[in-house]
């Protein structure tokens, strides 16, 4: 019987946030502290001829500006491919690039400054669409030319399948570039304390940071400390060059405390984006509705820079198939350099992208054939003993038919028709699935760390990860109270701080629940058996003859008990301290280079979602008026968190769906700021129902599985399809803009009219 893991405990984090006790990194300050801004490029791209500071350098108040030639160590950055600068050296190749840091003693000082900068550019002719960056005579953004990243997938012999198929659907499907609008603005504080280079920051991979800086300091990783700071938000951003970079040189240089924070336009110009996708999806099937074959192309806009472009574009590769057993796929996937601002990470990783082709075609798939939507997917869907499209074949924590059945059984007991109207609205119902590997793609992943019992009791958890709101502070820590068996609160889940925090990996990829999860449930199991130990010795006992309850070692017999504060103590007395290492690296493999085939996943998560949208006929406006999301977690460590992240997911896959959309003209973003940029509002939130389904992971701790991004890759695809219930016309393209909706019920009428 589980004492903690299934529990709706309370965030270990949620009185501090609640009480506006939680330091974020711009809450912070220090005595003589410098204010830093960056001077960044307005043209898409230019060659660097001559910076001229001596006129800002004259102001009162300037303590220095730096620039590519002031930089100790390598000037060089990126998660994959080190082709970012800290500061511009020669050419500029985005709006935004950072090209002179200024340190003065005032923000206003800092601002005046950087007006006074005057940079001189050689303008170079820019590549602002996928179409002209591939075309063979455009010039090389980067020397090799202006393919990122090819991701090859060939199961079974698509072409064949698809000459002899009975139904063929082809269509073209493109997505837009989006912000990851979290609430904190990137920001950071540095200081020497102690002798150490000290930065506190926001960042989902703090120890990748402190390894990259070291680098561009020329600096012994020793003396130089990051600590994280309470995040408001990231989605897969604040990684990368941001304030913390930034301090770090300046402070290293002037040996001043200094302080970075982006204004909301600064933030939307300087930080990567959901990349745009062009998709060109085909999907055969035979006259009874089964799969036989998919052929799916994919361009990606990667922007000026790799970021983590190759990791994205590989996941929507082996994802592109969706949640399906297509025994025939053929998948080409491509990342394409631009002059556009750069994309990177973002919740779902380029899976929601491939979701809104592969759902809609399988929609138009069953319109062909009259089928039931839901149907046409259960008979599809990945089951025990599937294979998925890298060729893995599936045994474990499969409950997508659960999802179908979940959702099917709402709509007949609600008695929801798929589509049907009044004088005003026409309303439908639309359903889309997803299928999310959990973790890297074929690569370790391993995640470590460390338990230490205090001398009262408390036991401290020390995990490297981001809790950027999530709730994985709370759900390790459940795990871990779970694995020793003591109640939560003896729990205390320290910060990630390089200094004292092992490398448990990247805070993406939906993996601290699944992989550091595992890893804490090792590490617990380990410190257990340590307090056992110890106790079998003072109860003069055979190990296996103790046991610890409610927080009591004691044998069969219970003629002698210690309670746990008892054993504590006397531990203390002689020098004896408790600690543990907790270690897991999912069981994968790498995905071959030529055929995608591989294991690039320890686990998958799976879900289906029905949308309910209200579609008025006159002007196009569409409002989501429900979302029912039926999501398979494995195991729900925290229920609370898990319907708080599908809340949130779907809330944001609304806004990917229906409104949400970065306005790139000539390589300048149109809408920096939340005036123009449209997200979500209170007002804009439909009624939600979560409903969990939990079929077990045995690799996972207690069977959980990952959660954070799966979430909001339907509800896109869902609402597209509800509106065509709705409308009678298919969508390609999003966001689902009443424009857009209105054009498309003239076209349709005009063809009825035609007759």
């Amino acid at each position: 019987m589980l004492q903690t893991v299934g529990k709706p405990v309370l965030k270990v984090d949620a009185e501090k946030k609640l009480r506006g006790k939680a330091l974020y990194s711009a809450d912070m300050s220090f005595p003589d502290m410098l204010w830093l801004k960056v001077l960044r490029s307005s043209v898409p791209r230019a060659r660097i001829e001559d910076i001229d500071t001596s006129k800002a350098l004259d102001l009162p108040g300037l303590k220095g500006i730096f620039t590519a030639q002031d930089i100790p160590g390598i000037n060089r950055a990126g998660p994959r491919v080190k082709d970012e600068y800290l500061l511009c050296k020669n050419e500029v190749r985005a709006i935004g690039d950072p090209i002179a840091l200024v340190a003065a003693n005032s923000e206003k000082i800092a601002l005046e400054a950087i007006r006074l900068i005057q940079i001189h550019l050689e303008e170079l002719p820019p590549i602002f669409t996928i179409e002209e960056a591939m075309d063979p005579k455009a010039p090389e953004i980067h020397e090799g030319g202006n393919i990122v990243k090819v991701r090859t997938v060939r199961h079974g012999d698509a072409d064949k399948a698809l000459s002899t198929a009975d139904i063929v659907i082809f269509n073209t499907y493109r997505t837009q570039m989006i912000e990851h609008a979290y609430l904190e603005p990137e920001a950071a504080v540095a200081a020497y304390q102690g002798g150490k280079l000290t930065i506190w920051t926001p960042s989902k991979y703090i120890n990748a940071d402190h390894v990259e800086l070291a680098a561009i300091l020329n600096l012994d990783p020793e003396h130089l400390r990051l600590i994280l700071s309470t995040v408001g938000g990231y989605f897969g951003g604040k990684s990368g060059v941001c304030p913390s970079y930034y301090c770090a040189l300046a402070t290293y240089l002037t040996r001043q405390p200094s302080k970075m924070v982006y204004t909301r336009e600064e933030s939307f110009i300087s930080s990567t984006k959901r990349h745009p996708y062009i998709i060109e999806h085909t999907l055969s099937a035979r006259q009874d509705g089964r799969l036989v074959a998919a052929k799916i192309k994919i361009l990606a806009d990667v922007g000026a820079y790799t970021g983590f472009s190759p990791s994205v574009i590989s996941r929507s590769a082996v994802h592109a198939g969706g949640p399906y057993d297509i025994p025939n796929v053929f998948v080409d996937a491509y990342g394409v350099y631009t002059n556009n601002p750069n994309a990177g990470a973002m919740r779902g990783f380029g899976v929601p992208q491939v979701a809104i082709a592969h759902e809609t075609q399988m929609d138009l798939l069953a319109e062909r054939l009259e089928m039931d939507p839901i149907e046409i997917r259960r008979l599809n869907c990945i089951k025990k003993g599937s294979h998925t499209i890298t060729g893995q074949r599936l045994e474990h924590s499969i409950g997508l038919e659960k999802t179908y059945e979940e959702i099917r059984r709402y709509l007949k007991n609600s008695n929801q028709e798929w589509h049907y109207a009044n004088a005003k609205h026409l309303y439908g119902w639309g359903v889309a699935s997803m299928i999310y590997g959990i973790g890297s793609t074929g690569i370790p992943n391993p995640a470590e760390v460390k338990f230490s019992c205090k001398k009262n009791g408390i036991i401290q958890l020390f995990a490297g990860v981001c809790d950027g709101g999530q709730g994985s502070a709370t759900v390790l820590s459940q795990i871990g109270a779970e694995s020793i068996g003591v109640p939560l609160e003896r729990i205390r889940f320290a910060g990630t701080d390089t200094d004292i925090t092992p490398d448990s990996g990247t805070s993406t990829a939906s993996r601290l629940t699944y992989v550091v999860g595992r890893a804490v449930l090792e590490g617990g199991k380990e410190l257990r058996n340590r307090f056992i130990h110890y106790a079998a010795r003072l109860l003069q006992c055979n190990e296996q003859a103790v046991r610890f309850e409610n927080n009591e070692f004691f044998t069969h017999t219970r003629k002698k008990i210690i309670s746990f504060n008892e054993l504590v103590d006397h531990a203390a007395k002689e020098g004896i301290s408790f600690q543990s290492t907790g270690y897991f690296d999912p069981d994968i493999t790498r995905l071959d280079p030529d055929s995608g085939q591989g294991i690039p996943y320890g686990t998958y998560a799976f879900a289906t979602q029905a949308a309910l949208v209200k579609v008025d006929k006159e002007t196009g406006q569409m409002e989501v008026v429900k979302v029912i999301a039926a999501h398979d977690v494995g195991q729900a460590i925290n229920p609370n968190t898990v319907e708080a992240q599908i809340e949130g997911g779907v809330v944001m896959g609304v806004g990917y769906g229906t409104m949400e959309s970065v306005v790139v003209e000539q390589g300048k973003i149109l809408n920096p700021n939340f005036h123009e940029y449209l997200i979500p509002t209170a007002m804009d939130i439909p009624e939600i129902t979560t409903i969990i389904v939990e079929d077990p992971e045995p690799s996972g701790p207690y069977g959980a599985k990952g959660i954070g991004e799966p979430v909001l890759i339907p509800t896109a695809p869902a609402i597209l399809n509800a509106v065509a219930k709705a409308t009678g016309c298919h969508f390609f393209e999003i966001p689902l803009t009443a424009e857009r909706v209105w054009a498309a019920m003239k076209e349709g009428e005009r063809k009825q009219d035609r007759g």
